[in-house]
């Protein structure tokens, strides 16, 4: 080759950046783009140690810890983005495929399960960005009767939050927001996707941060008020190396971090109604009673971004959940502390695909 081709391509490769230079990783949205998520949550909990104690006397509470209880949520929805401008969706349609909902939890011997479907399941939405607020219409399948249902959405991915601002290197670090983290595990839409069924449906038994309905409750799932309402410390680092996840080269987001997060107050256990003694009265006009505890989460993660598009391909979390409450009361029966430890581990997997127009 000639002398003056070869400087040429030179100068040409001085260009072209390679793996290792500085890039903005922005989710490339554009008109006509049609993104598939396919999620899987599961959270399973055990109680590890159920003590009471009265006027002094600790009691026998064998056979009464119960058993496991766990549960697991499959959502399979599509964005198909109408309108963007300067990669800002603009007007959307989200369909929802599948939003299921499985509880299970030991009774004695008897397993008990409850599934269920979220009310916006085989629906389809027209999301709009009018003056700064998402408006939403139904185009497709049964509106909700609670127009609540239809407030919270966002025209993007809960994954941008995740993404850092302005660009990276290889070894980078960054500290997302506990919000983020809220939307990448679509847990600030759990009350619209998942609500809880009415009190008169909801299932016998409190638990630990169980408060029984309300829109922020995502029915028999208690760590996600736990995860929404934390204190979190968390980062994110891009690592060196790349991955392959089906195929597809991908730059790995690595996310590690913890939060602390204080037990609400609640009515806990009242006297009479069992040959047990005091038993737990999830609905009670009792005063509440002096209440204590909380519960510290340990959270590693994976992002998963096409190394060409920078799309989302898979997101993988596992959390550790650690739950201590103590609840004292005074009575005519005497003074009476209980506490309760219980042991969780939540598993949540997101993979997405670029869907192309003649699938």
């Amino acid at each position: 080759m000639h002398p003056a081709s070869l400087t040429a391509l030179a100068a040409l490769a001085l260009f072209v950046p390679s793996n290792e230079d500085p890039q903005a990783l922005v989710v490339p949205y554009e008109t006509g783009l049609t993104l598939e998520l396919d999620a899987s949550f599961h959270y399973e909990s055990e109680v590890v140690d159920f003590t009471l104690i009265r006027d002094g006397v600790e009691q026998d509470m064998s056979g009464r810890m119960g058993g496991p209880s766990s549960v697991t949520r499959k959502l399979l929805m599509s964005d198909h983005y109408t309108k963007v401008e300067e990669g800002r969706p603009l007007a959307l349609e989200r369909s929802f495929e599948t939003l299921s909902h499985e509880s299970k939890r030991m009774r004695g011997d008897e397993e008990m399960v409850t599934e269920s479907s979220g009310p916006l399941e085989s629906v389809t939405l027209g999301l709009t960005l009018e003056d700064g607020e998402v408006a939403v219409e139904v185009l497709k399948g049964s509106a909700p009767d609670d127009d609540a249902l239809l407030e919270g959405f966002s025209m993007t991915l809960g994954l941008d939050g995740l993404l850092p601002e302005g660009k990276v290197e290889p070894g980078a670090t960054w500290h997302p927001a506990g919000e983020a983290l809220v939307r990448a595990l679509g847990l600030d839409l759990e009350g619209q996707l998942f609500p809880p069924p009415p009190r008169s449906q909801a299932p016998e038994g409190g638990g630990p941060g169980r408060r029984g309905g309300g829109m922020r409750g995502g029915g028999g799932n208690p760590v996600g008020a736990m995860i929404r309402d934390a204190e979190w410390d968390f980062e994110a680092t891009l690592a060196e190396e790349h991955a392959d996840v089906d195929g597809t080269d991908c730059l790995v987001i690595e996310l590690e971090g913890d939060g602390e997060y204080e037990l609400p107050e609640r009515p806990a256990f009242g006297g009479g109604g069992g040959r047990g003694g005091d038993r737990f009265v999830p609905e009670s006009s009792l005063a509440l009673p002096p209440f204590g505890g909380g519960a510290g989460l340990e959270l590693e993660g994976k992002l998963y971004l096409d190394s060409k598009t920078h799309l989302p391909v898979r997101f993988e979390v596992e959390m550790e959940v650690s739950i201590d409450e103590v609840v004292e009361r005074s009575s005519e029966r005497g003074d009476t502390t209980m506490h309760t430890a219980t042991e969780g581990t939540l598993t949540y997997v997101a993979n997405l695909r670029k869907v192309v127009a003649d699938e």
